[in-house]
């Protein structure tokens, strides 16, 4: 039996009509008018009525229910759309319309002004063709939310509910309705058309593989599937001449918004172009496509770099949230990605890429290792003829134990730089202020691991070698620094793309990025050790069994470079120079002004700059809070005004340099393509950051020791090629008055 239809109230009006007149009867103080000739359903249909909320004290508008609508033809029957100019026009309006939806607006400002999406078994007699392709958009709507609601990656206000009016029909299997979608387009004669309903069903099939997979294959299958539903859209039948036009009465705007029953806005969207939706649609299949590179990608820097450009590309939300659920879909403790578990993969990368295998060793339980560790500490902190063999093997266990919590607590932060990196960019800048209570914790653990279980601070090398060998001992250490300080230079980065620094706190913010990419320099290079003459071989006394020096020193081999990174950060390093230096030369000639807090506030810049790092910074102790003060200071005086074309030539060189760098670590064969592909983005837009630079410190030192010409000039804030990038433009100020 058919379920009774929605918005229909004659059957119930006319009961309780018929028992109230029987409870009146014999009482002669009431009497009922029943209005015979009247339509109720006008009646209660009235705004003040379905939604009181609208009442707004005056004013009329009459709104009709659906039935009443279809019962009168008012709303056309969905035979009338037979042709192909007609189905081409509904089902274009409706994947225009569901982008509106998946840019996080509501579905009531979306496609569900076409009513019989809540009338689909009507639609289901009267337009066979219709219904495949609105029962596969509404499958497809559960996917999405599925997706955007099993994930943590969203403002609690950036995605809506669908309201409970529509008719999803949850019991029917994703099979089923493809199954329709192929027979509809089987059987239709239009290749408009059918490319319509294949679409549809190629996109519900990705949506529901990724969601669903069990297994790397799966996800491969799923973005295979996204190339095919490309293919589609890039082909010559998805063209149109002309913006989707459904007719007008198949269309209710007005009455939506009272037909269903959840607060959403309701406000009328401009009509997105056809062309723009369609672009829209095939940059998100090629997001969702690049997932099958994610999932073969082995080293954690590279998926890092993946997940980073990916957020940066500001993608909508559905594929964030479903890049979240390929990540995060299995236990990464039983297999990441697909893969090996994560913290096989971090111990790994200690050992290859970081040279450090001590680690991994104890983790997986090596006896001799583990012995070795146990016995370098009696030894240097207890008598060995007093220790018990109880306390040998409490000191065997907490060894073991300290390195499954170093590795435990290092996958989650990784697994949280990720997540964060899925939100949008206001919201990854608020969670990544979060998370620096927890990296701090995390650097005090890796500290005190390395000082109270592995000794580092006691290499048992010569005094002249001791500095640089207890430098090289703390592997959990430098590892915890990288972290922390990747977030305090992504922080700061988020800060300057958000704009929510004065132009009085820019200088300093990029004192701070260039600080935060030199310590992680250095630090790197501490951690991916390359010269290893010092180190002295592992001996281990055969009658004692003690290790003559520290194994987490002898036990250190040469690391990896991470070449892309390595790069990226040297060639970075030189452009936030030239910037800085940019900045004080445009403001000692008075081209721009960076020091004055902003008209009508209340508190210095000083003061409003060291209360952001507080924030952001405060409870650090290794890098220690650098002061507004201290930011400023790294300013040069230039007082001699005769040196100050040439420290601009200068900065024009180093910033021409950054350039050739970064084309040289895009260019190199040491760097594999996935790579290189996932940090594009990234050194391109700095590269034509440093070409920018580098043009305006040109323009300038040409005319900076001329006062007179300088006053036809000024500097602007501009971001040519990343929003966290800046750069100041030396240009003429009617070329400002006129953009």
């Amino acid at each position: 039996m058919p379920p009774l239809p929605l918005c229909s109230l004659n059957n119930t009006w006319e009961d309780v009509l018929t028992a109230f007149k029987d409870c009146l009867k014999g009482k002669p103080t009431w009497s009922c008018h029943c209005l015979d000739g009247v339509d109720k359903e006008v009646i209660l249909s009235a705004p003040e009525i379905m939604d009181p909320k609208t009442d707004s004290g005056f004013g009329c508008e009459t709104i009709y229910s659906l039935s009443h609508l279809l019962k009168t033809q008012e709303v056309p029957s969905a035979a009338t759309v037979s042709t192909e100019a007609a189905l081409l026009d509904v089902m274009d309006y409706i994947h225009v319309k569901e982008l509106t939806y998946l840019q996080g607006y509501s579905l009531t400002q979306s496609y569900l002004d076409f009513p019989y999406f809540l009338r689909m078994d009507l639609l289901k007699e009267q337009n066979g063709t219709l219904h495949a392709y609105c029962r596969g958009v509404l499958r497809s709507l559960d996917c999405i939310l599925r997706a955007v609601f099993s994930t943590t990656n969203r403002s609690e206000e950036e995605f809506m509910l669908a309201p409970p009016e529509l008719d999803r029909q949850p019991d029917c299997s994703v099979d089923e309705i493809l199954m329709e979608l192929e027979t509809a387009a089987a059987k239709s004669s239009s290749s408009a058309v059918a490319a319509r309903l294949r679409f549809r069903k190629h996109f519900l099939a990705a949506l529901s593989l990724l969601l669903e997979s069990k297994k790397r294959s799966d996800i491969e299958a799923a973005c295979d599937i996204c190339q095919e539903a490309l293919a589609l859209l890039e082909s010559d039948v998805y063209a149109r001449t002309s913006e989707p036009a459904p007719e007008a009465k198949l269309l209710r705007t007005k009455e939506i918004a009272f037909w269903v029953s959840v607060i959403t806005p309701t406000k009328a969207l401009p009509a997105t172009p056809f062309a723009d939706a369609m672009s829209a649609y095939h940059c998100l299949l090629q997001q969702l496509a690049s997932f099958k590179t994610l999932v073969s990608i082995e080293s954690l820097a590279c998926i890092f770099d993946f997940i980073e450009n990916f957020g940066a590309l500001q993608p909508l939300l559905p594929a964030r949230s479903l890049c979240a659920v390929v990540l995060f879909s299995r236990d990464p403790n039983e297999s990441f990605l697909h893969g090996a578990p994560l913290h096989r993969r971090m111990l790994e990368t200690l050992t290859k890429k970081y040279g450090a295998p001590l680690y991994q060793k104890i983790f997986e339980a090596d006896e001799a290792m583990i012995d070795g560790v146990v016995e370098y500490r009696v030894k240097c902190t207890m008598n060995r003829l007093k220790v018990t063999p109880e306390q040998r093997m409490f000191l065997r266990q907490q060894t073991v134990d300290s390195v499954r919590r170093w590795t435990t607590e290092v996958c989650k932060l990784y697994l949280v730089f990720l997540e964060t990196m899925l939100c949008n960019r206001g919201l990854a800048h608020r969670r990544m202020m979060n998370t620096m209570a927890d990296l701090i914790r995390f650097q005090e653990m890796s500290y005190t691991t390395d000082l109270s279980v592995f000794l580092a601070n006691m290499p048992g090398v010569p005094k002249e070698l001791e500095a640089e060998c207890i430098r090289c001992s703390t592997v959990l250490t430098l590892l915890s620094n990288d972290y922390v300080l990747r977030a305090m230079e992504t922080i700061m980065s988020l800060e300057v793309e958000l704009d929510l620094l004065t132009q009085g706190e820019l200088v300093p913010a990029m004192w701070y990025v260039h600080f935060t990419q030199r310590a992680q320099k250095e630090n790197m290079t501490a951690l991916c050790l390359q010269s290893t003459q010092f180190i002295p071989a592992t001996l281990i006394n055969k009658r004692t069994h003690i290790p003559v020096h520290n194994l987490a020193l002898t036990t250190r081999k040469a690391g990896q470079i991470d070449l892309a990174r390595d790069g990226v950060l040297d060639a970075c390093c030189s452009l936030s120079d030239a910037t800085f230096l940019s900045a004080c030369l445009m403001e000692k000639k008075k081209l721009i002004d960076l020091v004055s807090a902003p008209k009508g506030a209340l508190t210095s810049v000083e003061n409003t700059f060291n209360h952001r790092l507080l924030l952001c910074y405060g409870q650090l102790r290794n890098p220690p809070l650098r002061s507004y003060e201290v930011c400023m200071s790294a300013k040069l005086s230039l007082d001699e005004a005769s040196k100050i074309p040439i420290y601009a030539k200068k900065a024009a060189e180093v910033a021409s340099n950054a350039a050739e760098k970064l084309k040289a670590v895009m260019s190199s064969s040491s760097i594999d393509d996935v790579r290189k592909a996932a940090i594009r983005r990234n050194a391109e837009g700095l590269e034509k950051t440093a070409h920018m630079v580098a043009a305006s410190l040109r323009a300038f030192s040409a005319v900076c020791e001329d006062d007179e010409e300088l006053k036809d000039y000024c500097a602007t804030v501009e971001r040519p090629g990343l929003p966290s990038a800046l750069t100041f433009a030396f240009r003429k100020r009617k070329e400002t008055a006129t953009a």
